[in-house]
């Protein structure tokens, strides 16, 4: 794969693009082009402002989609962010179309993704590296519990809008492990409910975290899938699922229960999220308001 750079930064794309025009937006700092959404993004600093670009139509390596699909992508996505906007959720700053590709800008959010996917070879190489999601989840529960009452809060403001969460997954989050919060990122795919599931096992999303209905063609998804995704992310993000159990997940391509043992807090609070994510949709919470509701009393009761 051909390899550019820009500044100090090198970075791979399916073909030549010139981005030279970055340069006048700032002094480049961080490059970040293994994506499925085929978008190159740069972590850009000007005037002591920090941002993010985020760069449609560029065919990253690891692009999933055509430029032109990820341009038309982005474009509407933009307008989610200003849409669905929330105390957690980056905030959309400018957006323009330049040499055929389209740019996003949005502020820059400090800290660490819990799934840093692009770094995997390095903590192959070096199991001495501990890495933020072994960071995170070193964390006392009180900690971690704050960042899954932001996630459900932000996905109920979501699902009261008239939308469900797509691709919504521990690689959207960002935590600064130095203030304790967390800021969301890449809602790009979310949709407009109720929708069809057309794509079958392709439907957007990790599969170890996906819904039973995200992985069959024909199924409906609803505000009752985004009470499962929502509630199998704080799950992971509250246990230590282990790698057979992970392996099993994405071999059946959806989010399989974890063992209260490998539960890092309260029996009440494990119970919550093990009825939010049931097999079947009519078993399951029906409302966003009523896991929300559930969950913040059952952690609140702790304290």
């Amino acid at each position: 794969m051909p390899e550019y750079s820009i500044q100090s930064f090198t970075y791979r794309l399916k073909h030549n693009t010139d981005l030279s025009w970055v340069n006048a937006w700032g002094q480049i700092f961080s490059v970040f082009d293994q994506t499925g959404s085929g978008c190159i993004c740069f972590g850009i600093e000007r005037d002591g402002h920090q941002f993010f670009m985020k760069i449609a139509g560029a065919d990253t390596e690891t692009a999933e989609i055509s430029p032109e699909e990820s341009i038309a992508l982005l474009e509407r996505a933009y307008g989610l962010y200003e849409e669905l906007a929330h105390p957690a959720l980056v905030t959309a700053e400018d957006a323009f179309l330049k040499n055929g590709l389209f740019a996003a800008l949005f502020e820059w959010a400090e800290g660490e993704c819990l799934f840093d996917h692009w770094n995997f070879d390095r903590y192959k190489s070096d199991p001495s590296v501990v890495t933020p999601k072994q960071r995170f989840s070193a964390l006392p529960f009180v900690k971690k519990a704050a960042v899954c009452e932001q996630i459900l809060s932000f996905i109920h403001n979501c699902t009261a809008k008239g939308y469900v969460p797509v691709d919504f997954y521990d690689a959207s989050l960002i935590y600064d492990f130095k203030t304790d919060t967390v800021k969301f990122c890449d809602i790009d795919l979310f949709r407009k409910m109720p929708l069809i599931n057309e794509a079958g096992e392709a439907y957007w999303g990790t599969k170890r975290l996906k819904a039973p209905e995200e992985h069959i063609k024909g199924s409906v998804i609803d505000e009752r899938t985004a009470v499962f995704t929502s509630a199998a992310l704080c799950t992971e993000l509250l246990s230590e699922p282990g790698r057979v159990l992970t392996r099993r997940r994405y071999e059946q391509g959806h989010f399989i229960p974890v063992p209260y043992v490998h539960f890092h807090g309260p029996k009440n609070v494990y119970d919550i999220l093990r009825t939010a994510t049931k097999t079947f949709p009519d078993e399951r919470y029906q409302t966003m308001e009523e896991l929300y509701r559930a969950f913040v009393s059952a952690v609140r009761s702790i304290a």
